[in-house]
């Protein structure tokens, strides 16, 4: 079982916690609060009261570039001229420009310029008494340099540097000094506008000194520079024997063309006879199918012997229907076609054998092409390469001229007009001496102040709120124990200890009263949470430390509950027991627990019946060296099963938690408890710890009980006011009482 609220892991806030939070710290500590806040209204108004009135002169400039026109779209639009303000402002905040104001007007040797500081009135008197108690200050005498250094920072301090109201999109600025003087504040206000243009100027002038040296330095190079590279030129032209850029050029172009044109027409020829040359190689030893060989069959000779060889065929063909083979004009027709076939045959191997000479004439020629078409590329390229680099030369010389040519201009016109004062930064409106100071309102500075220290120590009271780590309200209950609240108990008469049972008797000689009500609220819970049981109720009440009041709370508790049934109250503090000498005034002289337990009383002897309250009382009795023991044994726990027989309600006191175990084991035997916890003392680890000890062993828990509230506090009584005046009740006045004894 674990006693972790489910609070902490809920994500969701509770504002309304924090709002009474911060009401309660205000009812708490308001008194602390107001003494805070009228202290720190009264030191302020005396800081404020003591300062010297500061004195406001402002000049007015225009700052712009030089280049500025009447105005410019894009300047209206985009605000481009922002970025040359803000490196203005930054130039007009320097630490040179300041020392050089400081310097002009000895500012280093006039005294403070800071006016806030106390120079008048009662903190100057003040100072002044103080100054008094020391010793002699040794005033140590420092360099110039150094006191123009803190004075320059002193008079950065105490400037500052805007825009004029309603001029946004103007060229004006508003330089404005406080001091304590206003006849210096306007000296230093005009300082700064006059020594910030000459500073300007001075910068020109010395930016046009250092750009003519360097113009006529770079110069000299760039001169050194050409002559170099026109020599070089000179050198390289001949040596190479080259009288102007492109010469041989173009002959060698033409000649380069008509040897590429003649080797491609050698190429075609080659490639067409090695075309034929490769059919002929594949005809047989017969030369035959030379007929489908183009190159053979289209030749001229060819062509006239196979149409003679034609003819006499046809003639044989005509001769032979009139003649036999055998006619002598037969067989002389055979021998003129027999010598034309033969003819063909030598003319078709004369033309393979042409070919062939062709094919390799052809590749000779083609060879012989190409070599001079590489050479002439070769001397091409060979010019080519001169040329590359003889215009590298000439661009290098040019280039150099141009640049030689651009600064040489330069320096002339820069000569020649020398440095130009901006004319567009000028005084618009000088500084003038105020004729009135300024100084902090007091209204504002107690306003101011008021809500400062009402911040801090409204501040300081919640952090103490959120840091206590103990329980003063029910919130805490249910928030930092995880538990169940069953109810208040006040204080009595404003005192927080319980003298000779002093809760007991305010309960039976007043039942009217506060703490009687919150009692018998606490009865009211009780019985609810235990209406189901059946049979006697056993109830353990504890705490986790001394002097918590849970004796004074189980005496009570039984004197409430005993209007109602039947009780008994056992003080089963074996320790230090403290019922006896509440009720009776005598310590340890009668019998009780231990002796019952001991089996050396009788119980019906032990039992003290109290004569105001309806209440049974079974005192500690006799001293026991081992009251864990007794608590364990099983004779207590058949006291216990013989007592539940006899009463409806048995209330157990037992010995505080933290210290020794016998709660625990009393715990055991016990249908619930009650942890009663004192207000605003114990630290929480302390109580969750007693709390989880008991969930260990399966105690129920009925709830916490917080005890001795002081409700006649302010943030108490204004949360809990009506929490037991409801309807009159904490009234002694009231005649009518809440219950009557049964």
């Amino acid at each position: 079982m674990s006693i972790e609220n489910d609070f902490y892991d809920d994500d969701v806030i509770d504002y309304r916690y924090y709002l009474e939070l911060v009401r309660t710290t205000l009812l708490k500590y308001y008194k602390w609060i107001m003494v805070f806040c009228v202290v720190c209204i009264i030191a302020s108004v005396l800081y404020v009261q003591s300062q010297a009135p500061v004195y406001v002169s402002t000049v007015t400039m225009h700052i712009a570039p030089e280049d500025m026109g009447v105005f410019s779209f894009e300047q209206f639009y985009w605000q481009d001229e922002d970025k040359f303000q803000d490196t203005q402002i930054g130039i007009l905040q320097s630490k040179k420009l300041m020392r050089r104001v400081v310097k002009d007007l000895n500012l280093h040797e006039r005294g403070k310029l800071t006016p806030a500081s106390f120079d008048a009135g009662l903190a100057s008197r003040l100072r002044a008494w103080l100054d008094g108690l020391t010793e002699e200050p040794v005033t140590v005498i420092a360099e110039e340099e150094d006191q123009i250094r803190s004075a320059a920072g002193e008079l950065a301090s105490l400037i500052s540097i805007a825009k004029p109201p309603n001029r946004e999109y103007s060229n004006l600025l508003n330089i404005t000094v406080r001091m304590a003087d206003p006849e210096m504040a306007a000296e230093a206000a005009n300082a700064i506008a006059a020594q910030y243009m000459a500073m300007v100027f001075e910068n020109e002038i010395d930016s046009a000194t250092k750009n003519q040296q360097f113009l006529t330095d770079r110069l000299t190079v760039l001169r050194e520079d050409l002559r170099i590279a026109e020599n070089r030129l000179q050198d390289y032209r001949e040596a190479e024997d080259i009288v102007e850029r492109g010469s041989g050029a173009t002959e060698v172009d033409e000649e380069l063309t008509a040897l590429a044109n003649r080797y491609f027409e050698a190429r075609e020829t080659r490639l067409r006879q090695e075309s034929a040359y490769r059919q002929v190689e594949n005809l047989g030893r017969n030369n035959r199918g030379w007929d489908n060989i183009p190159a053979i069959a289209n030749h001229r000779a060819l062509t006239q012997l196979q149409s003679e060889l034609f003819s006499l065929e046809r003639r044989k063909s005509e001769l032979s229907k009139r003649y036999g083979r055998r006619h002598n004009t037969m067989i002389a027709l055979e021998s003129e076609i027999q010598s034309a076939k033969d003819a063909l045959s030598e003319q078709v191997n004369d033309v393979i054998a042409g070919i062939k000479s062709e094919f390799e004439l052809a590749e000779k020629i083609e060879s012989s092409a190409e070599q001079t078409l590489n050479e002439a590329r070769g001397r091409r390229q060979q010019l080519g390469r001169k040329e590359f680099q003889l215009n590298d030369l000439v661009q290098d010389v040019e280039t150099k001229r141009e640049v030689y040519a651009i600064f040489l201009e330069r320096l002339n016109q820069d000569g020649a007009s020398g440095p130009v004062r901006n004319d567009n930064i000028w005084v618009a409106d000088p500084a003038v001496v105020p004729k009135v100071g300024q100084r902090t309102s007091l209204q504002q500075a107690g306003i101011v102040a008021f809500i400062l220290s009402f911040g801090f120590a409204l501040g300081a009271g919640l952090l103490r709120e959120l840091s206590s780590n103990t329980v003063s309200t029910g919130e805490d209950v249910e928030r930092k124990l995880g538990k169940t609240l069953l109810g208040y108990l006040p204080l009595v008469d404003g005192k927080n200890t319980d003298v000779e049972g002093l809760t007991f008797y305010e309960y039976l000689e007043n039942p009217e009263s506060r703490f009687s009500e919150a009692l018998r609220t606490i009865r009211t819970s009780i019985s609810l949470s235990t209406l189901q049981a059946e049979g006697c109720t056993r109830l353990l009440v504890t705490s986790s430390q001394s002097s918590e009041g849970k004796t004074s709370v189980a005496l009570g508790l039984s004197a409430a509950i005993g209007q109602t049934s039947r009780v008994l109250l056992i003080d089963g503090d074996l320790r230090k027991p403290s019922l006896e000498r509440i009720l009776m005034q005598t310590h340890h002289k009668q019998s009780g627990l231990s002796d019952v337990v001991a089996n050396s009383v009788p119980l019906n002897e032990a039992i003290y019946r109290h004569p105001q309250a309806e209440l049974d009382v079974l005192f500690s009795g006799s001293r026991t060296v081992r009251p864990l023991e007794l608590l364990a044994s099983k004779q207590f726990q058949d006291l216990m099963a013989q007592l539940s027989e006899k009463y409806e309600t048995i209330v157990i006191d037992s010995p505080p938690c933290v210290s020794v175990s016998d709660a625990y084991i009393i715990a055991t035997l016990a249908d619930s408890m009650i942890f009663v916890t004192k207000s605003d003392q114990v630290a929480v680890p302390v109580i969750r710890n007693c709390l989880s000890r008991f969930a260990n062993i399966d105690v129920e828990i009925a709830g916490v009980l917080v005890n001795q509230i002081d409700f006649n506090a302010v943030h108490y009584y204004a949360k809990y006011q009506d929490y037991y005046d409801y309807h009159g009740y904490g009234d002694s006045s009231s005649s009518e009482p809440h219950e009557s004894k049964p």
